[in-house]
């Protein structure tokens, strides 16, 4: 991974100084990559895992959740995609899918549900191989959707309080998909939620 990553800085400023494009503020951004780069660790036994968050680290949890969504217009055709990774840093699941027409929130959504499901579906498969699996899973969910972050560390809540309506009494948008990610998100007991 280090010298993929190495070699992608290496072709973007190659491309930029061919076009004439190159600023002193990206060259000095792209030059910031390359010795933090140069400073990972270099992968055992051919092994592509990427490195984990900090926080994640310190944390000491035990799965590391990344979600994302888009699409081209909005509405529009659109895609999201998961990856998830254990405490070592194996990654454990990549997931993605597509929709021909939907609107960005869905497909931020549908990740985290996805996302949601398929580790659920990997911990229980562990805990049925396992006689001995005794672990209490901590999760940490990174996502840059704060429509998806703040939704389900917060907005949830008062809409499950008031009968799934938000404070206007209206129903929320993509109330099928957030009751869904409730439902998924019932079977943990310590997940938690960062915008990136």
């Amino acid at each position: 991974m280090k010298n993929s990553l190495l070699n992608s800085v290496h072709k973007i400023r190659n491309y930029l100084s061919h076009q004439k494009l190159l600023r002193p503020n990206w060259e000095e951004a792209l030059d910031q990559m390359t010795t933090e780069f140069e400073q990972l660790p270099e992968a055992e036994n051919g092994n592509s895992d990427l490195p984990l968050p900090l926080d994640f680290l310190a944390a000491k949890a035990d799965y590391a959740l990344f979600t994302d969504g888009a699409c081209r217009g909005n509405p529009g055709p659109g895609s999201w995609a998961a990856i998830a990774q254990d405490n070592s840093g194996q990654v454990i699941f990549q997931i993605q899918g597509v929709e021909l027409y939907t609107t960005n929130n869905k497909m931020e959504l549908e990740g985290a549900i996805k996302a949601i499901e398929t580790l659920l579906e990997h911990i229980t498969a562990l805990k049925i191989l396992s006689t001995n699996y005794t672990v209490e899973e901590k999760v940490f969910f990174y996502c840059d959707s704060k429509y998806v972050t703040e939704g389900l560390s917060t907005w949830i809540t008062g809409w499950k309080k008031r009968g799934w309506a938000k404070a206007d009494g209206k129903a929320p948008e993509n109330l099928l998909q957030w009751q869904k990610l409730d439902q998924v998100v019932a079977n943990f007991m310590d997940i938690k939620y960062i915008w990136v």
